[in-house]
């Protein structure tokens, strides 16, 4: 996603908080730098990553997409970084900051402003990724009259790894079910792939399917599967599919208008929504630093 002004700001703001504090432990002793001295320079510290500590959780916490944040890095990481900080903190002032901060006590604040920074610009390189990749996603437009099942067949080929699904062509009156694309669906499993590829993609991500069978020899197993997907469709897209499973498992010609219709269903709810999605996250002007939540964490020039 293009990086706007008020983004470039917060994201340097990073860089100059680490500067404030950057170098403290090589200053030269001098008899002027008395306990006094070291209790205003601790205390400047301690507000300035305070604050730094507030945004970041607030971040971390409000943050959009959670889950590619902890795709990148996951939270029990991100919760102890901030709890060895917060840990430097108490140290140096349960000690009055006497002596000033210690060298591994500095090291530890930057070592975390800077995983913060590089966390960012991850997560700002993946969010660029993402938007290249809807560019190349001709469904997103709304040129498709009369052409919605190519559309919605274009849909489901995007959130395939490799190769592409066979050509979703109707079922014609007097031909012989199932086509070519129901007959690659019929045991369940590239639905379940792709109902979770497209929940990667949301904000919302709920309903994973995680048990399902890979191993689709026995014709019960299949029927697991499409019964896996059916609810797990009607818990995050709230729609309810009508399906013979077992029908469409053995093959029964009445079987497959159905799971056609089922499948067209799913696809349109799907697309729409996370379509909706996308559209009211390009709108939004968020900051991709904490510093958006809390401004005055960073350092006044």
């Amino acid at each position: 996603m293009p990086e706007g002004p008020d983004r470039r700001k917060r994201k340097d703001g990073i860089v100059d908080t680490g500067g404030a504090i950057e170098g403290t432990d090589t200053l030269p002793l001098r008899r002027s730098q008395t306990a006094g001295y070291y209790e205003i320079q601790g205390m400047n510290i301690l507000d300035v990553v305070t604050l730094a500590i507030r945004a970041a959780k607030l971040y971390y916490t409000a943050h959009e997409h959670p889950q590619r944040l902890y795709s990148i890095k996951s939270e029990r990481h991100i919760r102890e970084e901030l709890l060895g900080v917060l840990d430097v903190l108490k140290r140096m002032a349960s000690r009055n900051f006497a002596g000033g901060p210690k060298h591994d006590e500095l090291t530890t604040i930057q070592g975390w402003l800077k995983s913060v920074d590089q966390l960012i610009n991850d997560e700002q390189a993946m969010e660029k990724q993402e938007f290249q990749e809807q560019e190349k996603w001709q469904w997103l437009d709304d040129t498709w009259q009369g052409r919605e099942r190519e559309r919605e067949w274009s849909f489901l080929n995007s959130f395939l790894g490799e190769g592409q699904l066979p050509e979703w062509t109707p079922l014609e009156p007097g031909s012989s079910p199932p086509t070519p694309f129901l007959k690659a669906v019929q045991n369940g499993l590239s639905l379940i792939h792709l109902h979770n590829a497209m929940l990667k993609k949301s904000k919302r991500q709920f309903g994973e399917i995680k048990t399902f069978h890979t191993d689709t020899a026995k014709p019960y197993r299949c029927a697991e599967n499409l019964r896996f997907w059916v609810k797990a469709v009607e818990i995050r897209w709230e729609v309810k599919l009508k399906i013979d499973v077992t029908g469409v498992v053995h093959g029964k010609e009445a079987a497959w208008p159905d799971f056609d219709d089922a499948i067209m269903q799913w696809c349109r709810t799907a697309r729409e929504g996370l379509t909706k999605e996308w559209k009211e996250s390009t709108k939004l002007k968020r900051s991709s630093t904490f510093f958006s939540a809390y401004p005055e964490a960073e350092p006044v020039d």
